[in-house]
């Protein structure tokens, strides 16, 4: 894979110091990536903005807890690309790696 978009959880992830250091591996070996925006709506549910994820887009990399994950999920729905969740929680059911790995 080459072609990847990042969805972070800024609060667990506020510096975007693991971002970056993501990204800088990813480019590094002749990939690009999209990194993604969100907010939250008025009832306190965070979001992220699909709408400029590129469609030759292979991979989405989640940085967060599962509720990112279940999140993200829902939100790339429509697309066609597995999900990798990398936890930066203390505990996560859901996420295929500890940020430690």
């Amino acid at each position: 894979m080459e072609r990847f978009c990042i969805i972070t959880n800024r609060e667990k992830d506020g510096s975007m110091e693991i971002t970056g250091r993501i990204a800088d591996f990813i480019l590094k070996r002749g990939g690009s990536i999209y990194l993604t925006r969100g907010g939250c709506r008025e009832d306190g549910t965070h979001y992220t903005e699909v709408e400029d994820i590129p469609i030759n887009t292979q991979c989405a990399l989640v940085l967060g807890g599962d509720g990112t994950i279940l999140q993200a999920a829902q939100d790339l729905a429509k697309f066609d690309f597995p999900i990798f969740g990398i936890n930066l929680g203390t505990l996560g059911f859901l996420a295929e790696n500890e940020m430690a790995e």
